[in-house]
């Protein structure tokens, strides 16, 4: 599944009209049914490994999105980047922090089978 999301975006995308809005909402689609697809299926044998690869198909999502934005000129504040900035380290602390909770305290067996 890696070798063909990978394909898709660094070569299969250029064909589809290229450098146009289109373009980077074709790949926008598609990073989110790649994620959809990693996190149903959970292709990792470490849930740790599933997590972050989610993550990963997150942040190229975020940054086909904030493409968009530029490439339509769309007036992006100030505020906007200082609250995206922040999220993101609250969502890395907080992924961190959940990944050293479970590490420390195992869940259940039933529960684990999730995570």
């Amino acid at each position: 599944m890696e070798t063909y999301r990978k394909l898709f975006l660094a070569s299969a995308l250029s064909l589809i009209s290229p450098g146009s809005t289109f373009q980077l909402v074709v790949a926008e689609l598609f990073c989110i049914v790649c994620l959809i697809i990693y996190t149903t299926l959970g292709p990792y044998d470490d849930a740790e490994l599933t997590m972050t690869s989610s993550i990963c198909q997150l942040q190229v999502w975020y940054i086909l999105f904030i493409s968009i934005l530029i490439k339509e000129e769309v007036a992006i504040s100030s505020t906007f980047i200082n609250v995206s900035i922040i999220f993101a380290i609250c969502f890395v602390v907080a992924y961190d922090f959940f990944w050293c909770f479970i590490e420390f305290f195992p869940l259940p067996k039933r529960v684990s089978q999730f995570f």
